[in-house]
């Protein structure tokens, strides 16, 4: 339990950064709230194609190995 203390205080500045980087990404979305909302946009449906163009490999790579791996395709 020590150890894991250790650990946690050895990188105490890993927290800090990445609270520093949510408080100017919130004030940048404050500011220009038409921007972020597009940023977020364009965000979430690259995030979604890359979700379906990896299910679509993962299907076809595995059609030996998977019964029914159509339904896996169609998903």
């Amino acid at each position: 339990m020590f150890k894991s203390f250790q650990d946690v205080v050895k990188n105490w500045y890993i927290p800090l950064l990445v609270g520093l980087f949510f408080v100017i990404v919130s004030i940048i979305a404050f500011t220009s709230p038409s921007s972020s909302l597009m940023a977020l946009s364009m965000f979430f449906a690259l995030s979604f194609l890359f979700g379906g163009l990896s299910e679509v490999v993962f299907s076809v790579v595995n059609r030996h190995q998977m019964e029914n791996w159509g339904w896996t395709l169609a998903f």
